[in-house]
This record gives structure tokens, sequence and C-alpha cells, in this order.
């Protein structure tokens, strides 16, 4: 009982001590530069958690990521700049949106087999696309959308990308905490077990088709917080910021990561930055590499970084109750 009760307070207070870290490393990203990137592997972190949610947890194939990103975006910087709402509103009517559209696709998936869900969520995408370009009076076409207002809450305005990393930091450790509560609860489970399993969890008395498309909507809500967050840090919105790469790179996160880890997506899209970073000058041909390195993580490490990690911790533990074990005797 004890041990329950210890486990599951340092389960809740490492989230405040994750928060306190980040916080605390803020002066360490001393340039300009630094503190652009770290805000926004930030944002998308939160994406690619959104993301480990439909492929990880339900195991549904979608490339509409970077389109509800684009929604959500552009939803909350227009609400600011056509109708003068707060960020605080704007940023959770874009959520609430994004969620309500992604769900709306799930129950569309419900309709067909489960491959064809790439169809469909390839044509929100081209669709979604398509409104950004064409409709120049709402969204500034292709040229893009100018001066994203910045966020006001209360009497602070972050104005500067190291004010708003005070920001990005608390909404990232919210959401790497809610999609940590959803994989231990009892509707993330029944997602995990639909992706192991979908006929076996159906005869255990799973709603299959209801939990993925609430799987959708949790990752819709966190597509339209990363986005909404992306847009007032950038100010400025064009459709090539929201393309199939962005969506590439996501799932790419994930994969690499270990399908269901949340915390192995968050690393490996760090390991990924940093390798985008040190190779700027190739940044023509990352579509070709993240797809060569997809394929070879399917094949070497299916399970990803997470799966080769608990494969160490078990041979490790398998080598020490071997030293452990007392060597039998010699019968006299």
């Amino acid at each position: 009982m004890i041990q329950r009760l210890y486990a599951s307070t340092f389960s809740l207070a490492r989230y405040p001590l994750l928060l306190a870290a980040l916080l605390l490393i803020e002066p360490v990203f001393s340039s300009q530069y630094l503190i652009r990137i770290v805000n926004t592997m930030l944002i998308q972190a939160v994406a690619a958690l959104g993301v480990n949610v439909v492929l990880g947890f339900a195991g549904l194939v979608s490339i509409a990521h970077a389109a509800l990103m684009a929604l959500g975006a552009y939803t909350s910087a227009l609400l600011m700049l056509k109708l003068g709402m707060p960020f605080p509103i704007a940023f959770v009517t874009a959520c609430l949106f994004c969620g309500i559209v992604s769900g709306f696709v799930g129950l569309l998936g419900n309709r067909v087999e489960t491959n064809y869900l790439l169809v469909i969520t390839l044509g929100i995408h081209v669709a979604i696309f398509l409104v950004i370009v064409n409709e120049n009076w709402l969204t500034g076409g292709a040229s893009g959308l100018f001066n994203v207002p910045k966020v006001e809450i209360g009497p602070w305005r972050l104005a500067n990308d190291r004010s708003y990393y005070w920001l990005t930091a608390p909404v990232f450790v919210a959401a790497l905490y809610f999609a940590e509560r959803l994989r231990h609860s009892k509707p993330g489970r029944a997602m995990i077990a639909a992706r192991l399993h979908a006929p076996a969890a159906r005869m255990s008395g799973i709603n299959v088709n209801r939990y993925r498309v609430w799987a959708m909507v949790f990752a819709g809500v966190y597509f339209g917080a990363s986005g909404s967050l992306f847009a007032h840090l950038i100010g400025f919105l064009g459709p090539e910021d929201f393309s199939l790469s962005l969506t590439l790179l996501l799932t790419l996160t994930v994969v690499v990561g270990g399908l269901g880890s949340n915390v192995a997506a968050c690393v490996s899209l760090v390991i990924l930055t940093a390798i985008a970073e040190a190779f700027q000058q190739a940044a023509s041909s990352w579509l070709l590499f993240y797809g060569i390195l997809i394929m070879v993580v399917m094949v070497v490490a299916p399970r990803g970084m997470a799966g080769v990690a608990e494969s160490v911790v078990e041979r490790i533990k398998r080598a020490r109750s071997l030293v452990r074990r007392p060597l039998d005797r010699p019968s006299l």
C-alpha cells in the first residue's frame, strides 16, 4: 500500500519537476536562434504526442496531422486578428474546433476499412490546403497571413521568443501529463488493445469504433494547440508551413521513438531536430531521408527506441538473475 502510494506521488510530482527543469534551463539558450528552435521543438512535441495517440495507441494511419495543425493555427490567428478575441479564448476555440473536425474524420473512417482512412485523411489535407490557398480574403492565400497578433495573457505580453518559452514549456508539460494519463486509463488501454488485435478487443466487449473516434478527437485537440502556439510564435502563416513533410516528420518521430511511448516520441523529436540542424545544407533531401529512415526503423527496430531500451533492460535483468543464482552443488 505504501509502495503504491509512493509510486503514485512520484508519478504526479515528476511533471512539476520537469516544468521546473525546463524553466530553469531557459538562460542556457543564449542566442535568439536557439530559443526559437527550442520553442518550435516544444510545439512540435505537442503535435507528436497527438500523433502517438492516433498511431501509437489506436493504430490509425492518418496523414492529416499538418492540415489539422494548419486549421488550429489559422483559427486562432483569425479569431484574434479579425474578431479581437483574447488569446486564451482563441487558443481553446482552436483546440475544440480541431478536435471536432478530427472526430468527424474518425467517424468517416469507421464507415470504411481502416486502411482507407489514409485516403480520407489525404482528402482532408488537400481540402484544407486548397481553402487556405484560394480564400485570399480570409487566409491571405499563397502569400500568407501577416501580422498575426502576439500573445497577451492578462498583464503579460509575450513579445519575443524568450518570453514565449514561458508559455510553450507549460503547455508541453501539460500535454505530456494528459497523454500519459490517457495511456494508463481505461480508454487508453482499450485503444491499445484495438491496435494490437481489433477482433479480440471486440470479443472482449470493447467498442473499437468509439475509442478510435475518441483517439482522433484527443489528437485533434493536440494538433489545434500546436498550431495555435506556432501561429503566434512566428507571427506569419503560409501554406508551406503545413506541408506533407511536416506530417512525415511527426510520423517518423513516433515510429523512431516507439509506438505508444509518449516520452520516447519526445526524445526522438529532439534527436531528429538536432540532426536536421546539423545538416541544414541537405534540407532539400529531408523527405528522402525521412522515408528511408522509416523503412530502416521498421525493419531493424520495429518497436523503436522504446522497444530497444526495453530489450536492453530485460537482458540486464536476466544477466543479473543468472549471476545471483546459486550454483548447484554436486551430489555426493
